[in-house]
Formats: structure tokens, C-alpha cells, sequence
């Protein structure tokens, strides 16, 4: 309801304009626009000033048919104020994993559409409730037992070595990026 009538404060659907999205330093060229989409091989992205503690946010993603079959996308938030805690929604091809750093996660399998199907992810945070939808469908909710603040929201398919395997590349492509401040 929050966002029914308000255009989103950023969106992108990764077309010539696009623009902003960052890897970490050293990644720069596995990240790309390309046919319309943003493309990541081993690595994550972000945007710069999209830091808000109440949001909602949604995208497509898909696996490219190049890509390793152990691979996943994911969706993170993670803390400024610190850095090692997080949640995340990754995605391994038939298997969803919910994942807030030093708790235990939970996986389900079968809810999101198989290997390289498009997947439509929408994550609601108001204050320590997030509500989770996949392909329209409500899919998980947590309550964090402290208030997420400020922090930064990643897309990636990473996973956390830094080493690209030439011979088995995750690659992911993102689209229809949009997210709402929801903080008022």
C-alpha cells in the first residue's frame, strides 16, 4: 500500500542511460550492461546513495544458459555500522535460502521457477519486519530481533572468494530494477 501511488525513488531497467552500478574495486569488468539487463559473472554490485532503512525493493533475475550449474544470484542488505552482519535471499537454480548472518538459515526448495527461468523478487523492510515475495507470492517473513539501520543493498552472484573459475562462470543477469524509500 505504501508504494500503490508513488513512482520509485530509483529504478532501472539497465537500457543506454544506465549507469552507477559498481563492483568492488578490482571486479569492474564482470559487471556490464548488456541486451537490457545488468550482467554479473562472479561478483557483486551495487548503487551508491540507495542506503535507505525502510525499503522496498524489487527486480528480475535470471541465469544465463553459459552459466555454472552450482551457481547462485543473490539479494543482500548489509549494516554500515556493521559490516559482517547481514541477510540475504539466494537463489541456486531450484533451492531459496534465507540467510541473516549469525543465525541459521532456511532453505525451500521448488519455490521460485527453475534454472534459467526469470525470477521476479519484491523484499519489504519496515523497521525489524521484512516480508519476502516471489513471483507475486508471499514467500517468507522474518523479524530481526533488533532494528536494521542504514546499510547498503546488493545484487551479486559472488561467492566471497574473488576468484572468477574461467571454465565454470557464475553469471546472472538482472532487470527491472526498482526501489522505494518507505523511512516516512
Amino acid at each position: 500500500d505504501a508504494i500503490a501511488l508513488r513512482t520509485p525513488d530509483f529504478q532501472d531497467n539497465f537500457d543506454d542511460k544506465s549507469g552507477g552500478w559498481q563492483a568492488p574495486v578490482g571486479f569492474g569488468p564482470r559487471i556490464k550492461i548488456l541486451d537490457g539487463e545488468l550482467v554479473l559473472t562472479d561478483c557483486q554490485a551495487h548503487r551508491p546513495h540507495m542506503d535507505y532503512a525502510d525499503f522496498v525493493v524489487e527486480f528480475d533475475a535470471r541465469f544465463l544458459p553459459e552459466t555454472n550449474k552450482r551457481s547462485h544470484w543473490q539479494f543482500a542488505f548489509r549494516l554500515y555500522d556493521a559490516p559482517f552482519t547481514h541477510f540475504a535471499a539466494d537463489y541456486y537454480g531450484s533451492i531459496f535460502i534465507i540467510d541473516l548472518q549469525n543465525r541459521e538459515h532456511e532453505e525451500f526448495i521448488s519455490a521460485a521457477n527453475p534454472g534459467l527461468e526469470t525470477n521476479h523478487l519484491l523484499v519489504i523492510a519496515k523497521g525489524t519486519k521484512f516480508a519476502f515475495y516471489v513471483n507475486n507470492k508471499p514467500f517468507y517473513y522474518l523479524e530481526s530481533p533488533s532494528v536494521f539501520r542504514q546499510g547498503d543493498i546488493r545484487l551479486g552472484n559472488d561467492d566471497g572468494s574473488g576468484a572468477i573459475d574461467l571454465a565454470h562462470p557464475a553469471i546472472v543477469a538482472f532487470d527491472n530494477f526498482k526501489i522505494w524509500n518507505i523511512w516516512d
